[in-house]
């Protein structure tokens, strides 16, 4: 049986060219290799033009489980060389300190009846996301996320770019024309998609509101036939906000 010294040298051969995320992944998986002999993980990843990939690692016992961590690197590298990237890392994005991305926030979105909320992967919550929830009951989903308002210099700016990386989302993307308003005192940019994923089409939206000391993202979907019929109860659920 191989010591966990020899599983972590062949965790870090495999992790070659990961990210720093992914990197803590497979070392992870490494000493699970020791402790328990198994292993399951998947990573997805998109181009530019919306293709999806996903790269996975599956195996058992002290051959398996390793050589299953080996598929999972060399899948990661062969596509992040053709130019593949994670669903959090989307290059348009504006880079935000991880500081003013990952904390504890005051900011507050009450779920209404037969909306459940989800559990946030590592990355989302890396990436500032504080509400991931579905709704049981109108085939819709909504995320929350917020940023410190001290970290962006540049409100409209910070909107431009959020609204080009929806663009990069799918395939047959459209994006409305931004808007803007005052409501409550605050800043509040909004604009809609219409893309397709895995040959389903969807409607997305989005509201950027500029709060006293945060800036919060909401982002309510749903796929396209059903979205106009639900919208004023989206907007509803937009409109609960509290806290900002």
């Amino acid at each position: 049986m191989l010591k966990v010294s020899d599983h972590l040298v062949t965790a870090r051969n495999i992790a070659r060219g990961a990210t720093k995320m992914e990197l803590k992944l497979i070392m992870g998986a490494a000493l699970a290799l020791t402790l328990g002999g198994c292993v399951s993980s998947s990573k997805a990843l998109r181009n530019t033009n919306g293709d999806l990939i996903t790269c996975k690692a599956s195996g058992y016992g002290w051959l398996g489980a390793p050589v299953a961590l080996i598929n999972q690197g060399d899948c990661l590298r062969k596509y992040r060389q053709q130019g593949y990237y994670a669903l959090d890392e989307d290059p348009n994005l504006p880079k935000v300190a991880a500081s003013a991305l990952k904390y504890q926030t005051g900011v507050r979105l009450s779920l209404p009846a037969g909306w459940v909320a989800q559990p946030l992967t590592a990355g989302q919550v890396s990436s500032g996301f504080k509400l991931y929830g579905v709704s049981q009951t109108l085939d819709a989903s909504v995320m929350l996320s917020t940023v410190k308002k001290s970290a962006i210099s540049d409100f409209d700016s910070y909107v431009s770019s959020r609204r080009k990386a929806a663009q990069s989302v799918g395939t047959e993307n459209t994006v409305t024309e931004l808007e803007l308003n005052e409501v409550g005192g605050y800043t509040r940019a909004s604009y809609g998609a219409s893309l397709t994923l895995a040959n389903v089409r969807y409607r997305y939206a989005y509201t950027i509101i500029r709060g006293a000391s945060e800036i919060v993202i909401i982002t309510v979907w749903s796929t396209a036939g059903n979205f106009d019929a639900i919208k004023p109860e989206l907007d509803n659920l937009v409109n609960s906000l509290e806290g900002v």
